[in-house]
C-alpha cells in the first residue's frame, strides 16, 4: 500500500505547471492580470507591467515563468507630473541597439491621457531607465495602448486615441517615427469602430494594437473591440496589403472577430505574441474577464496559434478556466529542473514528509504532527480567504518546490493560503502551535479565530491557540505573503531572489518547515539555555510560562543512559559541576542527556528531555605571533566547506532528515571538521546531526535587502583591505538601514542565536557576509558579543572589515589568498572564508542544462583536470596555514541550481571526488590535524 501512494505521489509531480516538472500548464497562467505584453530576446522572455506608479519587467526563460513570476520595478513615476497616475499597458522594445518601455498615463484626469517612453540606462532590461518624454503627434490628442511597428527599415507609431477632445469612440492611428523616441509625422486613422461586433459599450472602441508578422513577413494588427467593460470585448485584424503603412487604403479590416467570447470565457483581448522556446510555436497571451460581468477582473491566459491558408492568424477558441494544455515547446529541455530529484524526494510521500521531532534540545513524548496535505489557493492580496480552494499543497515544502505538488512562485501582489482540518482527542490547559519555519509574513487562524501573527522567514515561531482550539476536529487557516528581493522591504533572504541566476536561487514562499501541536499543562518549561565548558561547568537557564512559588525544577545528567548527576532548585536558573567530563570536539562528540522535570507542589506538571556538549572555544598565538583557533584549550585547525543547504526538489526544505544526514556524513568522511552553513538557518534537527556527529558549524546570520546604483542601495560597496578605506566612520562602508528595518535584522538575529544556543556545534556567528546589507556594523558585533561570549564573532566574512570580533575574513576566487601585511587584521585569527568554485557539470545531473552555469575561473577539460585544480587549490591553503591561517571555507558542497562548483552534484547522485580520495587529499595538504 505504502509503495502504491509514493508512486502515486511521483505521478503526481509529474503533472506540475512550468517552474517545476513542466509537462502541463492551466490556464489562466496569472489570475488578476491584465493588458499582457511579452517580447522575447536572446533566449529570455520579458514581460511588462504596471502596478500603481511603478512600471515592473519580469524574466525568464520559461513563457509562463515569465507571466506568472514577480520581476523587478525598473521606473516610478514622480508624483504631481502629468504621468503620475494611470500607468496603463507598458510595452517594452528593443530597438536600434536600446530598450524603450511606452506606456500611457495622465495626471489623475483621465482626458489627459497621454502616450510616454523611456530609455534604459544600461544594456539590461530589468535596470533602471530615464523618462525622455512625450511621444505624441503634432495633435496631441488623447492616446493609450502605444506600440511600435518596424517595417522595411523604418520605425512607426501605433495607438488608440480620440479624433477630438471627447470621449465619444477610440480609434486606431499610425504615424512614422524618426527615432524611438519621436514621431515625425501627423496622425493617420487607419481603423475605427464599424461593424456590430466593435460596437459593443459607450463610448465605441478600438484599442490594444499588436503587432503580428507571419513568417513569409506579412504584417497584421492584431486589435481590441468593443468596450473591455463588457462581456463581448474580442480581437479584430488589420492586414497590411500594401507597402506603405501609412496609406490607410492599405490596412485591409476581418469583417469578424479573429478571437471572442465563448459559452464559457468573456471578453478575451488585449493580447501580444511570441514564439515557444525552441521558436517551433507560436503562442498568443491575452487576457480575459474572469467571470460573466466581471468587469475589469482580468485573468491572463497563453495558448498556441497557427496560421490560416492565406497567411493570417488562427487563433481558435479562448481556452476554458482550468483547462490545461501542454507547455511551450522546448519547455523541458529548457528548464527541466524538477526532473532532478534526489533519492529521498523520489521517497517522499504525504504520509511520511518530515515526521521527525522537530526540537530535538527540548523534547516531550506528547505532541502531533501538521505535515502533510494542505488545502491552497493563491489570491490578490488585497482579498480576502478564497472561497474556493485551488488543489492540494504537501507541507512543509514551500509552494515554488517540487515536492510540494505545485512548483509555482508567489508574486509580491499575491497571497498564499493553507487550510487544513486536524483532530485533537482532548485538550488541556495551553496548546501551543509551533511553525518551525514560514517565509516570509503570516497570519493565522484557528476555527475562523484569529490566533496571530509572525515576520520572518527563517526561524521558529509558536502561538498559543489555547482560547481557539477545540476537542474533536479543528480548523487551521494561514495566510503568507513573501516580498523576497523587492526594493525598499530590506526582508531577510539570504540566497533567494526573484531573477535566479548565478550565485542567486529561487525564492522560497510559505511554509518550509514542520508545524506541529502540543498539549500542555497549566504551568510547563517554556525554554532552557544551557552552557557547558570542557572542565565540566554545566548552567541551564530554564524560563516557565509563568510565575509560581510553587514551583521547582530538578534536572539529570546522564551519558550513554547513566546517571551521572542530578540536582533539583527552586529557582528556573542554576548551574551544577560534572566530575570527569568527556569534552565534546569533532573527533570525540560525546553528548550528554539532560532531564528536566518541572513539579508544582511536588507533583510533576512537565517533563522535557535536552542533551550538551562540554566544549569551550578560545584563542592563543601560535610561535610566530598569529591568533589560532582553540577548542578545549588545544589548537584546531577549521577546515570545511561552505554549505548552501539548497536542494533540486525541496529547495531549502530538505527531502528528509536522512538527506541532510548525509551530507553531513559526507563531509565528515572526507576529512572536513567544519561547515559554514552560509545565509541559511536550518531547521533544528540539522544542528542535532552535526552535534551528534561531531562537525563545529559556522552559522551566517541571513542577509537581506538588495544591491542597487545610486546613493540608496541597500547593500554598502564593497571593499577588502584597510587601504581602500581607512576611515570607518565616514564613507561608503555601510549602507544607511531605517529603524525599523535594522530593528526586524536584530530581532531576526537574536532569535537565530536564542534558537540555536544549546547546540555545541556551532562555534561562530558571521554577521555580515561580502557587505550584503552590511549596516550598523560596530553596533551588531557589540551586541554579538556581549549575547553570546561563548562563541566566536566573524563580523564580515570577505566583506567591509571592522575592528570588532574575534576573526579577520578573506575571500578569495579561484584560489585562497589572505594579506599578511596589512595591519588592520592583526590581533584577530585569521581565515580564508572562501575560495575553490572549481566547476565542473555532470550531464544528466544539471537542474537547468541549457541555463547558463556559474563557476569561478573557466570550465576545466575534464574531470580530472577538474580534480587537479581542486587539488591545487587545498595545497594552496596548506601553504597558508603554515604562514598563519587558522581556517578554510572550499566553495561548495553541492551544486546549486546554476552553480556547478559543487563537490557532490545537485541532487547528491554524484561524487565529482570520492569521501576516500577527499580525505587522503586532505591529510596529504596538511589540513587534518
Amino acid at each position: 500500500m505504502h509503495a502504491m501512494k509514493r508512486t502515486l505521489w511521483l505521478f503526481l509531480l509529474l503533472l506540475l505547471p512550468l517552474g517545476s516538472i513542466a509537462k502541463d500548464i492551466t490556464n489562466p497562467v496569472a489570475p488578476h492580470g491584465k493588458d499582457p505584453w511579452v517580447i522575447k530576446k536572446d533566449e529570455q522572455y520579458y514581460y511588462a507591467y504596471s502596478q500603481d506608479d511603478k512600471i515592473w519587467i519580469n524574466k525568464s526563460q520559461s513563457l509562463v515563468d515569465a507571466v506568472q513570476y514577480q520581476g523587478a520595478p525598473v521606473w516610478s513615476a514622480q508624483p504631481g507630473t502629468n504621468y503620475a497616475k494611470e500607468l496603463w499597458a507598458p510595452e517594452l522594445f528593443y530597438l536600434q541597439g536600446s530598450w524603450y518601455i511606452y506606456f500611457a498615463a495622465d495626471d489623475g484626469d483621465n482626458v489627459n491621457h497621454r502616450m510616454y517612453v523611456l530609455k534604459s540606462d544600461t544594456a539590461d532590461p530589468q535596470g533602471s531607465y530615464s523618462l525622455i518624454g512625450k511621444v505624441a503627434a503634432p495633435a496631441n490628442k488623447w492616446a493609450i495602448d502605444g506600440t511600435v511597428l518596424q517595417y522595411k527599415d523604418k520605425l512607426y507609431f501605433i495607438w488608440s486615441g480620440w479624433e477630438g477632445d471627447t470621449n465619444v469612440q477610440q480609434n486606431l492611428y499610425i504615424a512614422q517615427m524618426s527615432d524611438p523616441t519621436t514621431i515625425s509625422s501627423k496622425r493617420v486613422l487607419i481603423s475605427e469602430p464599424e461593424f456590430e461586433w466593435e460596437t459593443h459599450g459607450n463610448p465605441l472602441v478600438n484599442e490594444g494594437p499588436q503587432v503580428l508578422k507571419n513568417p513569409d513577413g506579412n504584417v497584421f494588427i492584431i486589435y481590441s473591440a468593443s468596450g473591455s467593460w463588457t462581456d463581448h470585448y474580442a480581437l479584430g485584424q488589420l492586414r497590411l496589403t500594401g507597402d506603405d503603412p501609412l496609406n490607410a487604403a492599405a490596412w485591409k479590416k476581418h469583417p469578424e472577430p479573429v478571437f471572442s467570447s465563448t459559452d464559457e470565457v468573456f471578453s478575451p483581448g488585449h493580447a501580444s505574441f511570441t514564439t515557444s522556446p525552441d521558436g517551433i510555436e507560436n503562442w498568443i497571451v491575452y487576457h480575459t474577464a474572469r467571470f460573466k460581468g466581471a468587469g475589469w477582473d482580468r485573468d491572463v491566459n497563453i495558448k498556441p496559434f497557427t496560421w490560416h491558408k492565406d497567411g493570417s492568424p488562427n487563433f481558435g477558441e479562448p481556452l476554458d478556466k482550468g483547462e490545461s494544455i501542454s507547455a511551450p515547446s522546448g519547455t523541458d529541455a529548457l528548464n527541466n529542473d524538477t526532473a532532478l530529484m534526489t533519492e529521498w524526494g523520489e521517497a517522499v510521500t504525504p504520509e511520511n514528509a518530515w515526521q521527525e521531532y522537530p526540537r530535538p534540545q527540548l523534547q516531550r513524548e506528547q505532541w502531533q504532527n501538521l505535515n502533510g496535505s494542505w488545502s491552497y489557493a493563491v489570491v490578490p492580496r488585497h482579498h480576502g480567504q478564497p472561497e474556493q480552494w485551488q488543489g492540494n499543497i504537501l507541507v512543509p515544502f514551500a509552494i515554488e518546490s517540487p515536492l510540494s505538488g505545485i512548483g509555482r512562485r508567489l508574486g509580491t501582489t499575491d497571497a498564499l493560503w493553507y487550510q487544513r482540518t486536524f483532530a485533537v482527542k482532548a485538550v488541556k490547559s495551553h496548546s501551543l502551535l509551533h511553525f518551525e519555519a514560514v517565509d516570509y509574513a503570516c497570519k493565522v487562524w484557528l476555527n475562523d479565530q484569529f490566533v496571530g501573527s509572525h515576520q520572518g522567514g527563517n526561524l521558529p515561531f509558536s502561538l498559543d491557540v489555547s482560547e481557539a482550539i477545540m476537542q474533536g476536529d479543528n480548523v487551521l487557516t494561514v495566510r503568507v505573503i513573501d516580498d523576497t528581493d523587492s526594493p525598499d522591504r530590506y526582508q531577510l533572504r539570504g540566497k533567494q531572489t526573484r531573477n535566479n541566476e548565478g550565485i542567486w536561487y529561487t525564492p522560497v514562499s510559505g511554509i518550509w518547515q514542520t508545524v506541529w501541536l502540543e498539549q500542555l499543562n497549566e504551568n510547563y518549561i517554556d525554554d532552557v539555555a544551557i552552557t557547558a565548558n570542557h572542565e565540566g561547568d554545566l548552567h541551564i537557564a530554564s524560563r516557565f510560562n509563568q510565575a509560581d512559588d510553587n514551583l521547582s525544577i530538578s534536572a539529570t545528567v546522564s551519558l550513554n543512559g547513566k546517571e551521572i548527576a542530578r540536582t533539583r532548585s527552586q529557582q528556573p536558573v542554576f548551574s551544577m559541576k560534572i566530575d570527569d567530563v568527556k569534552p565534546w570536539s569533532p573527533a570525540s562528540p560525546t553528548l550528554y542527556d539532560i532531564t528536566l522535570q518541572l513539579k508544582h507542589k511536588g507533583k510533576v506538571v512537565d517533563q522535557v528531555k535536552s542533551y550538551t556538549g562540554f566544549r569551550t572555544v578560545g584563542q592563543q598565538k601560535d610561535e610566530n605571533g598569529n591568533l589560532q583557533f582553540m577548542l578545549n584549550g588545544k589548537p584546531i585547525f577549521h577546515w570545511g566547506p561552505l554549505d548552501q543547504g539548497w536542494w533540486p526538489d525541496g529547495l531549502l526544505t530538505p527531502p528528509s532528515d536522512a538527506a541532510m544526514v548525509s551530507d553531513i556524513k559526507f563531509l565528515k568522511d572526507a576529512g572536513f571538521n567544519m561547515i559554514r552553513k552560509h545565509k541559511k538557518v536550518e531547521n533544528r534537527r540539522y544542528y542535532y546531526h552535526t552535534d551528534r556527529l561531531g562537525m563545529l558549524v559556522w552559522q551566517d546570520h541571513v542577509s537581506g535587502g538588495v544591491d542597487s546604483d545610486g546613493n540608496k542601495s541597500e547593500w554598502p560597496v564593497w571593499h577588502q583591505s584597510s587601504q581602500t578605506y581607512p576611515d570607518r566612520t565616514k564613507g561608503d562602508v555601510e549602507a544607511d538601514w531605517p529603524t525599523w528595518a535594522h530593528a526586524q535584522f536584530m530581532l531576526e538575529l537574536e532569535t537565530m542565536m536564542d534558537t540555536l544556543y544549546n547546540h555545541p556545534s556551532i562555534v561562530v556567528w558571521t554577521a555580515f557576509n561580502e557587505r550584503w546589507g552590511q549596516h550598523q556594523t560596530e553596533e551588531v558585533g557589540k551586541f554579538v558579543m556581549e549575547y553570546d561570549p561563548t562563541r566566536y564573532l566573524n563580523i564580515a566574512s570577505g566583506g567591509n572589515f571592522f575592528p570588532i570580533g574575534d576573526i579577520a575574513d578573506a575571500h578569495h576566487y579561484p584560489e585562497p589568498k589572505f594579506l599578511f601585511d596589512d595591519p588592520i587584521f592583526d590581533g584577530y585569527v585569521k581565515v580564508v572564508g572562501e575560495f575553490g568554485g572549481h566547476g565542473w557539470v555532470v550531464e544528466g545531473h544539471e537542474w537547468a542544462p541549457k541555463r547558463k552555469k556559474m563557476i569561478y575561473g573557466n570550465m576545466p577539460e575534464s574531470i580530472e583536470a577538474w580534480r587537479k585544480r581542486y587539488e591545487n587549490s587545498i595545497n594552496n591553503l596548506g601553504k597558508l596555514k603554515k604562514q598563519g591561517v587558522s581556517a578554510g571555507v572550499y566553495t561548495q558542497t553541492s551544486d546549486v541550481e546554476t552553480e556547478v562548483n559543487g563537490i557532490l552534484t545537485y541532487d547528491r547522485k554524484v561524487e565529482k571526488m570520492s569521501a576516500k580520495k577527499l580525505r587522503e587529499l586532505h591529510q596529504a595538504a596538511g589540513l587534518i590535524d
